[in-house]
């Protein structure tokens, strides 16, 4: 059975290269192109996702490093997550809200499913936080932001809207 550092560590590990491909991909289309709302929306999407479970997963790698309990380094990194989560996918969800109220909405299930993930999110790091450090939770949200992230990656290559 895999030991908990060693599932934040691949966490980690899958988040940067998440976070490299976006780099490679940006970097192959070049300084000079022009990128739509919706793709550098797609891009911060990404990089917020991934930015968010490396940067937990390094925090609960420290703490328990630190000879922190696993339920104190699960604690920190749900709430390094849920910061850096909430801190920059904010403006992206505030203005989800606001083309889902005024009806203007090109795809408005992509903007429900945003809001609803962003929900869902907060409940699981809240949770994990809330329930002495369950780590379960805070992975179980760690997935979905991967899983976000390559989707958003997979739209970002196949999608020029």
């Amino acid at each position: 059975m895999r030991s908990l550092g060693d599932t934040f560590a691949h966490f980690a590990e899958i988040a940067v290269a998440l976070a490299g491909f976006v780099g490679v991909v940006s970097a192959f289309a070049g300084r000079s192109r022009n990128y739509s709302t919706i793709e550098r929306a797609r891009t911060l999407a990404v990089g917020a996702s991934a930015g968010s479970v490396l940067a937990g997963s390094l925090s609960y790698t420290t703490m328990s490093s630190g000879g922190f309990s696993s339920a104190i380094s699960a604690q920190s990194a749900a709430i390094v997550s849920l910061l850096l989560t909430f801190g920059v996918m904010t403006p992206i969800l505030i203005g989800a809200a606001r083309a889902l109220i005024s009806k203007e909405a090109n795809q408005p299930w992509v903007y429900s499913a945003s809001l609803a993930g962003a929900v869902l999110l907060l409940g699981l790091f809240s949770f994990s936080i809330l329930q002495d450090g369950d780590p379960l939770p805070l992975l179980a949200g760690f997935s979905i932001q991967l899983l976000v992230g390559f989707w958003m990656f997979m739209r970002l290559l196949l999608h020029s809207d």
